[in-house]
């Protein structure tokens, strides 16, 4: 894919294969172990995003402090204060979401729900806080050699991976109606 470029993508079939009986995984349980793998998978997306977050900020922060317009540096400009204020909230919460969820599954309990939460809100405040970082560099933020356009790649590509909100958001919802 176009992001991503940690997961390859395509496409295999299989015809006519025989699986010894000792190279059988989970027999009868396949779904379980997917979509406990998927769970997991859900998480370690959301640390992905913590990291990019971190990266779009270091970036958008030392842009705002270095360049500047009549001799005033950016970042004393309110509306750019705004957007790194925006993206350190954006960072500061998927991280605390991330936390959550790795502490329910240390202590061996569900973390299905805080998986999709984690996921969901870390991706697409990812790729808004991308978005502010570009914004806040102006024409040098879509120019090659920032690299920016790539992880606003690899956050649009997350949108998709793992579970797309409208999915995040039913699984958050089953988990709420269990809850009760």
């Amino acid at each position: 894919p176009a992001g991503t470029r940690s997961a390859p993508v395509g496409s295999f079939k299989f015809e006519n294969v025989r699986v010894p009986e000792d190279h059988l995984l989970a027999r009868g349980r396949g779904r379980a172990v997917l979509n406990a793998a998927l769970v997991r998978e859900r998480v370690l997306a959301g640390a992905v995003c913590v990291g990019i977050m971190e990266r779009a900020l270091d970036h958008g922060l030392g842009f705002a402090l270095t360049r500047e317009v009549a001799g005033v540096p950016i970042g004393t400009h309110q509306h750019i204060q705004r957007r790194l204020c925006d993206i350190k909230l954006r960072l500061d919460t998927a991280r605390g979401l991330f936390n959550g969820a790795v502490a329910r599954a240390e202590r061996g309990e569900s973390f299905t729900l805080e998986a999709s939460q984690v996921k969901m809100y870390a991706v697409r405040a990812a790729m808004d806080s991308v978005v502010d970082t570009i914004q806040i560099c102006g024409s040098y933020g879509v120019q090659e050699q920032a690299g920016l356009y790539q992880m606003l790649l690899d956050c649009l590509c997350s949108t998709i991976a793992g579970g797309t909100e409208e999915a995040h958001r039913m699984v958050i919802m089953r988990e709420l109606l269990r809850s009760q």
